[in-house]
């Protein structure tokens, strides 16, 4: 029913994305650029429009288990230079940076490819929504003591004080129940907060889908003071370890099998 109700949504909101950058052109090269800003609002909203039907319908088929993963040793550093290399355009837009921060050579993680990548982007545009214009840090380091990766999505805002006050006074500070599980998060609805206002709904359905992946795909989520969350994907070194010795004295690693999302 959701994915035949986003389909019928799609249709129309490309139809009027893509003719407001038809437009937008088309004005550019008339020179008349006074109303190139007016179609850029409604380009802006028709994508993000878009954004949260796509996030509705992802979450909708990971909840009934509808999502097949094939889990292989991914570089995590490659997946996330990809995310950011595609979100900056529109970030910039927004006055927003990514600052990018890889210590060193973190190794490989296991996991579906596609679903690396959307769990990630997902976590990085969702956390820019929360606010206004600012700079994305993004950390990625190996805790010695954890067969894990762990990537540190953190908004940072330009306004006085320290990250968690900025954002509360912008409305973007998070609850770990404001992305946990719909029960967790039914019992919350008759208490909102941040001082009252909404968390963005985009950016909740955003969060909620990368948390349900990040955890499909064997890693944690994990949502500390202020914007910021963490997330941790299994580094794909114990796997190599855990391969079977063959006929030649070498190690053959382990194949990792195909996911189905469990439903429920």
């Amino acid at each position: 029913m959701l994915s035949t109700l986003g389909h019928d949504l799609r249709t129309p909101l490309n139809s009027i994305i893509g003719y407001s950058e038809l437009l937008q052109e088309e004005l550019r090269d008339a020179n008349q650029e006074d109303w190139v800003d007016d179609l850029e609002q409604i380009r802006m909203s028709g994508r993000q429009l878009l954004d949260l039907i796509n996030r509705l319908v992802d979450l909708a088929k990971v909840e009934v288990g509808r999502v097949e993963f094939a889990p292989e040793p991914q570089v995590l550093s490659a997946a996330l230079a990809e995310v950011v290399s595609a979100v900056t355009p529109e970030f910039e837009a927004r006055g927003q940076y990514v600052l990018f921060d890889c210590a060193g050579d973190v190794g490989q993680v296991v996991a579906d490819p596609a679903r690396l990548r959307q769990c990630l982007s997902c976590a990085v545009q969702s956390i820019a929504e929360l606010s206004g214009p600012g700079t994305v840090s993004i950390d990625v380091t190996t805790p010695a003591t954890s067969p894990q990766v762990r990537v540190a999505i953190q908004m940072i805002l330009d306004a006085p004080g320290s990250v968690a006050s900025a954002a509360k006074a912008h409305g973007a500070a998070l609850r770990s129940e404001d992305v946990g599980p719909p029960s967790a998060r039914a019992q919350q609805q008759s208490h909102p907060s941040w001082s009252g206002a909404r968390l963005h709904a985009g950016a909740q359905v955003g969060l909620l889908l990368a948390r349900r992946l990040c955890e499909l795909l064997g890693g944690s989520f994990q949502v500390q003071a202020g914007a910021t969350i963490v997330l941790a994907f299994p580094s794909a070194e114990p796997l190599v370890r855990g391969g079977v010795e063959n006929s030649t004295g070498g190690a053959d690693e382990a194949v990792p099998q195909p996911l189905v999302a469990p439903s429920g």
